[in-house]
């Protein structure tokens, strides 16, 4: 446009490279090409208009991780008179919703750790614990020192609050017990170095906090304030305490019973409850089934009838349940499953994931699929 400025439209067109009647354009409306295209409106009614609203949505809402392929065997057992051809539109329409309405995924930062690269130290509160000496509450806390990569720890009794000189204390007398030093030594926020220090203390702690990682060739480091995944190798509990437990409902003699089995702990909190079925006979208290709000957030639909049979899942149960147990809960699947068709079906019918163990002893199904399988 500079050019049509001092010249006409022939030689400004020729100067800059195209042909006079692209100027023309170009003149009469500058915007590209993709600004200016209008959108295309849709060409054909929408094929699922009559059904999305009242049919689609509602089975989307109680259980989000439905595929397609589920949804449209039900909707065409609800409406014979649905046109071929829609599965296409179907997905597109699912694909949208879920991005925009779905359940928000699960991010997870995975923590890589070489051996003999990292070391951690924390502070534990000891209140709770109600130690005492000659009656009186002892004022303690833990001083806990880990390695990321093989899990060796060490722990030392720290009288009062946490200080610099708690600190080295205590991961000089890990790293003596240990016999070596890690690479890297990470500390949490180095809160021990900086509490109620002037300005001036907190840089001398520093100094001296590095200068003791360097007397013993590490690296220090710490964590960001509020980043509460960066210190996970040494902060997440202990692995026993990690384990859920699974009830089978056939066990069970009443709903009630799941909480005494499990140390008087909800269910929903602290295990896994196997819906377990006979044929088309449920084993276990009969309001286990009818109430999905006495469920936790895991549930395994077993097929005992089915356990290496070899005579494949049974479908209708899994999507039925799924349906019953809403967007919070994950169903596993479990009896049955023969190949990779059958957990490729599951998960079309709303499982979480699947149970199996036939189908590997047999070599029908290898860790190659399921990691392909897994994405």
């Amino acid at each position: 446009m500079t050019l049509r400025r001092n010249h006409g439209r022939a030689t400004a067109a020729a100067m800059a490279g195209f042909s006079p009647s692209t100027g023309a354009r170009i003149e009469a409306d500058p915007r590209p090409p993709s600004e200016r295209a209008t959108p295309r409106g849709r060409r054909r009614p929408d094929p699922l208009a009559a059904v999305w609203d009242a049919d689609i949505l509602p089975m989307l809402e109680a259980a989000p991780g439905l595929r397609p392929v589920t949804l449209l065997a039900e909707l065409r057992r609800r409406h014979p008179d649905l046109p071929a051809g829609i599965r296409r539109t179907l997905e597109r329409r699912v694909r949208h919703w879920q991005a925009l309405a779905g359940p928000a995924r699960d991010v997870i930062f995975r923590q890589e750790h070489p051996p003999g690269r990292q070391g951690l130290s924390d502070f534990t509160e000891a209140a709770s614990l109600g130690v005492s000496i000659a009656g009186q509450p002892l004022e303690h806390r833990l001083y806990h020192f880990r390695l990321a990569f093989s899990g060796w720890q060490h722990v030392r009794v720290v009288l009062g609050g946490e200080s610099f000189a708690a600190l080295a204390e205590g991961l000089q007398d890990a790293l003596w017990t240990l016999g070596g030093a890690p690479l890297e030594h990470r500390s949490d926020s180095l809160s021990a170095a900086f509490r109620n220090l002037t300005r001036d203390a907190a840089e001398d702690q520093t100094r001296r906090y590095e200068a003791l990682c360097a007397h013993y060739d590490m690296r220090p480091t710490r964590n960001n304030a509020g980043i509460a995944h960066e210190n996970g190798s040494i902060e997440a509990p202990p692995a026993h305490q990690r384990v859920r437990p699974v009830i089978g409902s056939e066990t069970l003699l009443a709903a009630g019973a799941c909480q005494s089995m499990l140390g008087g702990r909800p269910l929903n909190r602290s295990g896994i409850l196997s819906l377990d079925f006979h044929g088309l006979t449920f084993m276990g208290p009969p309001e286990l089934l009818a109430y999905p709000s006495m469920w936790p957030g895991a549930v395994i639909v077993m097929t005992l009838a089915n356990v290496g049979r070899g005579d494949g899942p049974d479908l209708k149960r899994v999507a039925s349940v799924a349906l019953m147990a809403g967007p919070s809960r994950r169903v596993f699947a479990a009896g049955g499953v023969r190949h990779m068709d059958d957990i490729r079906a599951l998960r079309d019918a709303g499982a979480a994931g699947v149970l199996v163990a036939t189908a590997l002893h047999q070599g029908k199904i290898k860790a190659g699929d399921l990691e392909l399988i897994a994405g």
